[in-house]
């Protein structure tokens, strides 16, 4: 049966399988634990069996999906589910939450996709077991089910057709892979081969020189990198792999969009486009917070692009001896040629500090830029190329001159470029900010003992004002007690939350923590990490039975 969570829990959606749990055998219950779904997503329009990996005692468990269009029923086999993805659903992940009466799983991602779909099928390692797809444009789902596990695909292309054979499993999917592409000859002759790209799920555009048969092959490194040499491979790693000769978008451009109805036209970037696509469209844009998204697809091409939403007004590129464009603001541009360095005027308060940031890498794009900031004389008064060991995205904090005008020049450290080689530009005064995570995205809470939750404070800019919490979507009976981080002192920095419940019902459901700094009108939400995606303020609370 599927019901609507009431609306005073969160303001998301969340579709709800209900199954009834035996009370007699909740003494040897414990919560879900999922660690990958396989297959990884299925088609608009289908109903597939999908096993869950991970632990599930008692059998069935309750099903949250966060958005309208997937339907997760439990099946007779204890982690095996029937789905199904309505025809009109919206493209891009689903985030599915497994739970009891003992508590609930981590999310998990599930893809909806607009392509027909098949399974990988095994033995596929070798060069003559490769397995046949006979039409493409295709999304195989696969497992590197062991260590040193090859899968291979044979895929019949003409002279002059280009191949986009593109791997979701780490970033899209979460699986611990650091995935690898090759093209090869049926003799095993690698043509073309793909590792990072930029992160840790490749891409390959491949051209073919002559008519015949070619190998398409994955494997992968561990995600999180060990002593082992050899390739790796296990139940959760699991993976979707797009083939296609025809258009695949990748990136939207503009790639940032204001909020509400002022977005732009999205135009998509991405391989083998037609000359005139038509533009993209936006779909749901995730709750408030730090790195608030939506995800854009095409009406009748494959893939998606994520778009970030921000609150800053967005430009384009201008071009040669275009005005300058003031700041604050975010300017969304690409270096289309190889060898191009684009320069950009942007006006600020005279003496005012300008923090300058070039985000591309930390968004997809094979972009790895580097930024000089110019006076309007010509002389350099900054140069960036990594922000940090880790953030391959330059950073500058400069002050305006005078007369206000700066000019920004941005290339690729390697000379690169193409209409895939986006970067944002974000130009805006440094302002003191804070930012409040935890681990788990899930808590459970006991009645009669307090449940403490572990909020980390990250205050940036000498950020220093006392912070209050609050809570949305508690069940009845269930409070949290007043606590402050105040701007000084251990709580600056971390805060234990404490739920109380003492007469409270049993209940599972979503709630946001919030933090409200004193002078804001708007709370800050409290974020947990999340597999596959970027963080989510949904925290799922189970109310555990009384003792």
């Amino acid at each position: 049966m599927t019901h609507r969570t009431p609306a005073s829990r969160l303001p998301m959606l969340a579709f709800v399988v209900a199954v009834a749990l035996d009370p007699a055998s909740r003494a040897s219950a414990d919560a879900p634990k999922v660690s990958s779904f396989f297959p990884g997503g299925a088609a608009r329009g289908e109903t597939v069996t999908v096993k869950a990996e991970g632990s599930f005692e008692p059998w069935p468990v309750l099903v949250s999906v966060d958005r309208p269009g997937v339907d997760f029923v439990p099946g007779e086999e204890a982690g095996t589910f029937e789905v199904t993805v309505s025809p009109d659903a919206t493209p891009g992940p689903r985030w599915i939450r497994l739970h009891n009466d003992e508590g609930a799983a981590s999310l998990r991602p599930f893809a909806v996709g607009t392509l027909p779909e098949v399974v990988e099928v095994e033995p596929n390692d070798a060069n003559d077991q490769a397995q046949a797809i006979e039409a493409e444009p295709v999304v195989v789902n696969g497992r590197l089910q062991r260590s040193n596990d090859v899968d291979a695909f044979a895929v019949p292309l003409d002279p002059g057709q280009t191949l986009v054979a593109s791997l979701q499993a780490n970033r899209a999917l979460g699986s611990p892979m650091d995935g690898v592409l090759q093209v090869a000859t049926p003799d095993g002759f690698v043509l073309d081969h793909a590792d990072d790209s930029p992160g840790l799920d490749p891409t390959i555009a491949f051209t073919a020189p002559s008519s015949g048969t070619y190998l398409v092959r994955v494997f992968a490194f561990p995600a999180d990198p060990n002593s082992s040499i050899r390739f790796d491979g296990g139940d959760d790693h699991v993976y979707r792999l797009i083939l296609t000769t025809g258009g695949l978008v990748e990136f939207a451009q503009p790639s940032a969009v204001p909020p509400g109805d002022e977005a732009p036209a999205l135009s998509p970037i991405g391989w083998n486009l037609p000359d005139d696509p038509g533009p993209l469209l936006l779909g749901t844009v995730s709750p408030p917070g730090d790195g608030q998204t939506a995800l854009a697809h095409h009406a009748m091409l494959p893939g998606s692009a994520d778009v970030a939403v921000v609150p800053l007004p967005v430009a384009t590129e201008p071009g040669l001896d275009a005005e300058p464009i003031p700041a604050p603001s975010i300017l969304c541009g690409a270096i289309g040629e190889p060898g191009e360095v684009d320069d950009l005027p942007i006006l600020a308060p005279a003496d005012m500090p300008i923090r300058i940031r070039v985000p591309a890498r930390s968004f997809g794009s094979p972009l790895d830029p580097v930024l000089r900031v110019l006076d309007s004389s010509g002389e350099e008064l900054e140069r960036s190329d990594d922000a940090g060991r880790s953030d391959r995205d330059p950073e500058v904090t400069v002050k305006a001159p005078a007369d206000g005008l700066l000019r920004l020049q941005i290339r690729d450290l390697h000379g690169r470029g193409g209409p895939r080689f986006l970067y944002r530009v974000v130009a805006e005064e440094p302002a003191p900010d804070v930012s409040l995570s935890k681990g788990a995205d899930h808590v459970e809470l006991r009645p009669g003992t307090p449940l403490e939750v572990e909020v980390s404070v990250d205050r940036r800019g000498d950020f220093d004002r006392p912070i209050t919490f609050e809570a949305e979507g508690l069940p009845p009976g269930v409070t949290l007690e007043p606590v402050v981080s105040e701007p000084k002192g251990d709580s600056s920095k971390k805060v234990k939350l404490r739920l109380s419940g003492p007469e409270a019902a049993p209940w599972s459901g979503p709630i946001r923590l919030l933090g409200r700094a004193e002078g804001d009108e708007a709370a800050r939400p409290v974020q947990a990490d999340r597999v596959g995606g970027p963080p989510t303020s949904e925290l799922w609370l189970t109310v555990l039975p009384a003792e």
